[in-house]
């Protein structure tokens, strides 16, 4: 009887390497990141920085945001919410304001309060110093009403009519930044 030993098997020797393969998968995986930030950045979610003071107290110059931008093709953020829209004079500028009224609504301003089909809106986060009356304003099909907070200092609904509902991008959801003031965008 002899004993033998397992057969030792040799280990494998890999193919070499292309030299341009690593390069190639490299490239791939950073145009891989690329396109997912720019879907991401496009069609889901994006950060926006409050330009001005219209939407004092509740949201600062300079404060960052997160935006909800999957939620629009959904449709429109609920009465209330902070929404980032263009208008139809500026298409080039974002503007982050208050959503008031929806399509179908009429709207109304009287001494500075904001009635929405003749029923009384409370608004917490309202600053206004001058009160105002407005006449109302029914809103079409694919309209919608904005105004900021601080409205002796926003230029919104009032000034530039209803904005096409197509031209809101989202709902503002959360501030990042500065860290002292991280939360909820309400």
């Amino acid at each position: 009887m002899t004993d033998t030993a397992p057969p030792v098997e040799s280990p494998v020797e890999k193919p070499p390497q292309k030299p341009g393969s690593r390069i190639l998968r490299t490239a791939i995986w950073i145009i891989g990141v690329i396109v997912l930030a720019l879907l991401l950045r496009f069609f889901i979610v994006e950060a926006v920085r409050v330009v001005g003071n219209s939407m004092q107290p509740g949201l600062e110059h300079g404060d960052r945001l997160l935006v909800n931008r999957l939620g629009r093709w959904f449709g429109l953020p609920e009465r209330g919410s902070i929404i980032v829209c263009y208008f139809p004079h500026s298409p080039e500028t974002k503007y982050i304001k208050r959503l008031v009224g929806l399509p179908g609504d009429i709207i109304e301003i009287r001494h500075g309060n904001v009635y929405v089909n003749d029923s009384l809106v409370d608004e917490p986060y309202k600053k206004m110093e001058r009160p105002e009356n407005r006449l109302p304003v029914r809103l079409g099909e694919g309209e919608v009403y904005v105004l900021g907070d601080n409205r002796d200092c926003s230029g919104d609904s009032r000034q530039h009519g209803p904005v096409p509902a197509d031209m809101v991008t989202g709902r503002a959801y959360l501030r990042f930044w500065p860290l002292s003031r991280f939360g909820g965008a309400r």
